[in-house]
């Protein structure tokens, strides 16, 4: 019989890169749950024993500060995110950078005219 294993994202989270990318991800929903999950994990991936160490907190304290439902203290989250060496930053919402698929239809309406007759600033009149 074959058994499914669990997936552990831990096991990814092994650059700075991905750890950004991942708690961007985490944080657009904007559950805390699931940011203190993803704090979890990321701990896991770099060790709680080195996570205590950096942060000055316990090892339980830390345990507790990632289970769903906790409510740690902002100065925490800051001290945890600190020791995955990565910081916090505000960004005005209305500004949007294009996903995947926004970027691949721009690119397929580009080959589909001939960029040297039309503009960017044309397109967007046409498409009132």
């Amino acid at each position: 019989m074959n058994q499914v294993s669990t997936f552990d994202i831990s096991l990814y989270l092994a650059s700075n890169e991905t750890i950004v990318e991942y708690l961007s991800k985490v944080l657009e929903s904007g559950d805390i749950d699931e940011l203190l999950e993803a704090m979890g994990n990321i701990a896991k991936a770099k060790g709680i024993a080195q996570i205590a160490k950096d942060t000055g907190l316990g090892h339980e304290s830390l345990y507790k500060t990632f289970q769903p439902g906790a409510k740690p203290r902002f100065k925490t989250v800051m001290k945890v995110l600190n020791s995955f060496g990565v910081k916090l930053a505000i960004s005005d919402y209305a500004i949007k950078i294009p996903n995947d698929e926004t970027i691949q239809a721009i690119k397929e309406a580009k080959n589909s005219v001939n960029a040297d007759s039309i503009t960017l600033q044309e397109l967007d009149e046409e498409s009132k």
